[in-house]
């Protein structure tokens, strides 16, 4: 009966070498996989990686990232041309309205404050802006037009009015 050698000197030469090959080509992958990852988080979120963060400063950054949230729907607006929409899960920050009275179509953007006073400087509040319809328009084709009463964002949603008392159908589409 034979019996194969036993080698109780550890690995070769050649396969130790080649572990270490592996290994090496292991982390440089890594590397490249961590830089081409901090970048694009950079890009994307403003995020500050840099090629010495760690595998947990990514981790944090993605954890910290916010999604942009949407929402839309139809709604019936009450006798005055009023509606209210709750229980979405964000509180908007542009809301896109249109509609018809059946001889004019409307439609209009409502832009939250706070959106207005971070992009325009303009501390005045939340503004409305209509594209078309029976309003007096620039010559762009919008005009600022008058916010009523119901008009306002709120933490899970927004109210809304159109130019005129009557039930109406309202598309909207809502942005965080």
């Amino acid at each position: 009966m034979a019996f194969g050698k036993v080698n109780i000197g550890g690995i070769s030469a050649v396969d130790k070498q080649a572990l270490i090959d592996i290994a090496n080509s292991a982390d440089l992958n890594q590397s490249s996989i961590k830089t081409n990852l901090a970048n694009a988080l950079n890009t994307k979120t403003g995020s500050n990686l840099t090629l010495s963060s760690t595998w947990s400063d990514i981790q944090n950054a993605i954890s910290n990232m916010t999604n942009k949230k949407f929402a839309s729907g139809i709604v019936t607006t009450d006798s005055n041309g009023r509606a209210t929409i709750t229980g979405l899960s964000f509180s908007p920050s542009i809301v896109y309205i249109k509609y018809s009275n059946g001889t004019n179509n409307y439609s209009y953007f409502l832009i939250s404050s706070a959106l207005e006073q971070k992009y325009n400087n303009n501390s005045s509040g939340l503004v409305k802006v209509y594209l078309n319809g029976a309003v007096a328009s620039t010559s762009a084709g919008a005009t600022v037009g008058t916010l009523r009463t119901n008009d306002d964002m709120t933490s899970d949603g927004f109210k809304c009015s159109t130019l005129n008392a009557g039930v109406f159908t309202l598309e909207w589409y809502a942005w965080a």
